[in-house]
């Protein structure tokens, strides 16, 4: 691991998602949901975050060939 990357690792103590809703076509799937997280960063301070996101996959002969994220 390089040097300084362990500050954006394992700093997390929770996380929790729900899925909102769901969508789906011939060439594309969408997926709203919200999350939220918390933890402490190394110089001791604590923070935490919520967000409501939807993930658009576009898909290209039944692959995945995409993705968009959208978040607030």
């Amino acid at each position: 691991m390089r040097q300084g990357m362990s500050r954006y690792l394992g700093v997390h103590s929770e996380y929790q998602a729900e899925m909102i809703d769901y969508q789906y076509g011939y060439n594309a799937v969408s997926i709203k949901y919200r999350f939220s997280a918390k933890g402490k960063i190394a110089d001791g301070s604590d923070f935490s975050y919520s967000k409501f996101a939807l993930d658009v996959l576009e898909l290209e002969n039944g692959k995945v060939s995409v993705i968009r994220r959208y978040s607030e």
